[in-house]
């Protein structure tokens, strides 16, 4: 199973009815800062290792978001000119897709094979 960490963390003092809605609302801030962290490092890191080290959430969240980024700027880029730039994405593409599936003939802990798996799946689909 996943955990995360408050940033920073919620007091638990008194009636659960006052600080339940506060811990709530550091839930919310902190999931939304370790999206952020997760989105940032997504290019600066090897896919495999960034998805080791980031929760189901960002991984699902933040690779969607980059390959969006990356689709756009493929046409951008065939816009200016570069007319074999969505070719070169896609090949780009499915090797981070060999990788995933290399990467599930190795032992992964239960929660690393799920992200892993769920990558596949939805790296699959974007590729139609």
């Amino acid at each position: 199973s996943e955990s995360f960490q408050f940033k920073p963390p919620s007091a638990t003092d008194g009636p659960v009815e006052f600080w339940m809605g506060d811990v709530v609302k550091e839930m919310k801030v902190s999931l939304r800062q370790i999206m952020k962290e997760g989105i940032f490092h997504y290019p600066k890191m090897a896919r495999l290792k960034w998805i080791e080290e980031n929760i189901g959430m960002t991984v699902n969240g933040g690779s969607k978001l980059w390959w969006t980024w990356q689709v756009e700027d493929g046409f951008k880029k065939v816009q200016k000119g570069e007319k074999y730039a969505i070719k070169n994405l896609n090949i780009m593409l499915s090797k981070q897709l060999n990788e995933l599936v290399y990467e599930t003939r190795n032992k992964l802990s239960n929660t690393q094979r799920k992200k892993v798996n769920t990558l596949i799946i939805i790296d699959v689909h974007a590729r139609d």
